[in-house]
C-alpha cells in the first residue's frame, strides 16, 4: 500500500491549486470534485489497515497515483499567468479537461471494482451461500417489476407460468446487483421473454457472452431454454464462490473446446462447502437433464441451499 500516502498528498495539492487558478475555475473545480470522491475511496482503504492487498488493488492505486499527478500538472498550468493567455487562445483546453475527467472517472470505477473483489475474497462461505440464495430467489420466485412496453405493473414468476415458460434471456453476473449488506437483486427484467419467442429470434445468441453459454447453446443443438438459463446461473454462482471471472483469458474457440468438447468445469475452491459445490456443479452439468429442475416449488434449488446453511453455520439470511 505504498501509494496511499502519496495519493492523499497529491489530492491535497490539487485542492490548494484549484483555489489559485486564474481561468477555467469551473472546470478545475469539477476535476477537484472527482479527486475528492477518489480520496474518500482511498481513505476507506487505508482505514481497513490490511496487512496484505491483492495485486489488482495495488495496480489500481499505482495507476491512480499517475492519473492524479497528471491532474495536478493540468491545474497548475492555470495558476501561472504566463500560461493562461496562451491556453485561452487555444481550443485544446476543453479537450484536456474532458480527457482528464474521463480518466478520473475510469480510475474510480477500476479502484471500486478492485476493492469489491478484495472485500469479496474476505466473505465467509455462509455469506456467499446467502448471496447465491438471493440470486436464486431473484431468478425463480414471484417478482414484481415494471414492464417497459406493455404493462405499467406486473407480477410474474420466471420459469413458473402455466401458459408459457418464461426465461430471463440474458443471465450473467452483470445482471445481479449487489446492494448494501451483500444482498443480491436481479436486474434486466425487461429482457424477460418466452422460450418460444427466443426460438424465433435470429440474433439473440450474439448478445450473450460465450462463457455463460451452455454446451447445447455453443453447439447450436438447442435454442435458449430454462435448462440453458440454469447453466448460466451455475456460472454466476461459481463466480460468487471463487471471486473470479469465468474462463478468463480464453478465446471463443477455447471456451467451445473446453465446455463442449472436453466437458470441462472450472474448479471450485478446496474449502467450498460440499452442498454448495454440489449445487453449483449440478447447475453446470453438461447434459440438460442433469441440471436442477426449475419446476413447481423449486425443491431442488432451495433444499440444496438450505443444506448449505446448516453445514456452514447458523447465520440467517435476512
Amino acid at each position: 500500500m505504498d501509494f496511499i500516502e502519496p495519493i492523499l498528498s497529491v489530492a491535497s495539492e490539487i485542492y490548494a491549486l484549484v483555489e489559485k487558478v486564474k481561468a477555467n475555475r469551473k472546470r478545475c473545480h469539477r476535476v477537484s470534485d472527482r479527486v475528492k470522491a477518489l480520496e474518500e475511496l482511498v481513505r476507506s482503504i487505508r482505514q481497513r489497515e490490511m496487512f496484505q492487498s491483492s495485486d489488482e488493488l495495488e495496480k489500481s492505486l499505482k495507476e491512480l497515483s499517475i492519473t492524479l499527478k497528471s491532474a495536478e500538472q493540468l491545474i497548475k498550468k492555470y495558476t501561472l499567468a504566463n500560461w493562461v493567455e496562451r491556453i485561452l487562445n487555444s481550443s485544446s483546453h476543453e479537450d484536456e479537461f474532458k480527457s482528464m475527467n474521463e480518466r478520473l472517472s475510469d480510475a474510480f470505477q477500476v479502484l471500486s471494482g478492485a476493492l469489491q473483489v478484495e472485500q469479496g475474497n474476505m466473505l465467509s462461505w455462509t455469506k456467499k451461500a446467502c448471496m447465491c440464495l438471493d440470486a436464486a430467489q431473484g431468478l425463480y420466485r414471484s417478482v414484481s417489476a415494471k414492464h417497459s412496453t406493455k404493462f405499467s405493473n406486473w407480477s410474474r414468476e420466471l420459469h413458473q407460468t402455466e401458459v408459457k415458460s418464461e426465461v430471463h434471456g440474458c443471465i450473467n453476473s452483470n445482471k445481479f446487483l449487489v446492494a448494501e449488506g451483500y444482498r443480491v437483486k436481479l436486474g434486466g427484467l425487461e429482457l424477460v421473454e418466452t422460450e418460444m419467442s427466443l426460438k424465433k429470434s435470429t440474433n439473440h445468441k450474439e448478445t450473450r457472452s460465450l462463457c455463460y453459454s451452455s454446451p447445447q447453446m455453443l453447439s447450436d443443438i438447442s435454442h435458449y431454454s430454462k435448462e440453458c438459463e440454469m447453466y448460466s446461473f451455475g456460472i454466476v454462482m461459481w463466480e460468487v464462490a471463487t471471486r473470479k471471472r469465468p474462463f478468463e483469458g480464453c478465446s471463443g474457440e477455447e471456451i467451445y473446446k473446453k465446455v463442449y468438447e472436453e466437458r470441462y468445469q472450472e474448479p471450485l475452491p478446496d474449502d467450498c462447502p460440499e452442498p454448495l459445490g454440489h449445487l453449483i456443479n449440478a447447475c453446470r452439468a453438461y447434459d440438460n437433464f442433469q441440471r436442477p429442475s426449475a419446476g413447481g416449488k423449486l425443491v431442488t434449488v432451495f433444499t440444496s441451499c438450505t443444506a448449505v446453511f446448516s453445514s456452514v453455520g447458523t447465520f440467517r439470511c435476512q
